[in-house]
C-alpha cells in the first residue's frame, strides 16, 4: 500500500478476491484507510503514529493483551516521544 485492490492484486500475484478480503480485515482492525479521491478507492496505511493508535484501539475484537500493550506504550513511552517530536518538528504534529 498505497494502492487500489486490482493493482495490489497484480503486484502481489494474488487473486483479487483474496486481496479485497485482506484489505477488509486491515480496515476492520484500523490498519488500512480508503481515499475518497479515487474511484475505486486507493487504500493506504495509517499516516502517522497517532492515527495508527486511534484506529487500532477501536478494533472491536482486539485481544486484551493488544490493548494492554498500547496502554503501556502510551503511559511509558509516548510522553518522551511526543516531547522529542515537538522539539524536532517546526509545527505541532497534533492539535
Amino acid at each position: 500500500m498505497p494502492g487500489q485492490p486490482a493493482v495490489l492484486s497484480q503486484k502481489m500475484g494474488r487473486p483479487l478476491d483474496i486481496v479485497d478480503e485482506m484489505i477488509r480485515v486491515l480496515y476492520w482492525k484500523g490498519l488500512a484507510f480508503p481515499s475518497p479521491k479515487t474511484d475505486p478507492p486507493t487504500w493506504r496505511m495509517a499516516r502517522d503514529f497517532v492515527q495508527f493508535h486511534d484506529a487500532t484501539i477501536l478494533w472491536p475484537e482486539a485481544p486484551q493483551a493488544f490493548l494492554d500493550q498500547w496502554q503501556d506504550i502510551m503511559e511509558n513511552e509516548w510522553p518522551d516521544l511526543a516531547k522529542k517530536f515537538s522539539q524536532l518538528l517546526p509545527r505541532p504534529f497534533t492539535r
